[in-house]
């Protein structure tokens, strides 16, 4: 799977790839659903465009050492489109914002 990269076409490939396996029905992995990776992909592209991202899959690091927030999220896409694809609801994703802080700050010396 590719799913990263280094400038806006290679996003753009990676969300094409993963439409073109999501449309086929490919299988999904345990831990990587293909409609996650389909929002993940679309929304590191809009992100590197310098837009906001669709489905509130990315999140920045806001502030050194341990400070997490979800990146910039247009009000188009629902929770009931995020759902089906597996991607959670923005409240859950911006209480992610939170988790990923509070593990980042137990890792600290």
């Amino acid at each position: 799977m590719f799913q990263h990269g280094n400038c806006p076409q290679h996003y753009q490939l990676a969300h094409l790839l993963a439409g073109q396996a999501l449309a086929r029905g490919a299988p999904a992995s345990d831990t990587l659903p293909l409609g996650w990776l389909f929002a993940a992909t679309f929304d590191r592209w809009q992100l590197s465009l310098g837009r906001p991202q669709a489905y509130g899959t990315q999140f920045l690091l806001v502030q050194e050492p341990c400070s997490y927030a979800l990146a910039q999220v247009d009000s188009v896409t629902t929770d009931a489109q995020r759902e089906r694809l597996a991607v959670p609801v923005l409240g859950l994703a911006r209480a992610q914002a939170d988790i990923l802080t509070a593990e980042c700050l137990k890792r600290q010396p």
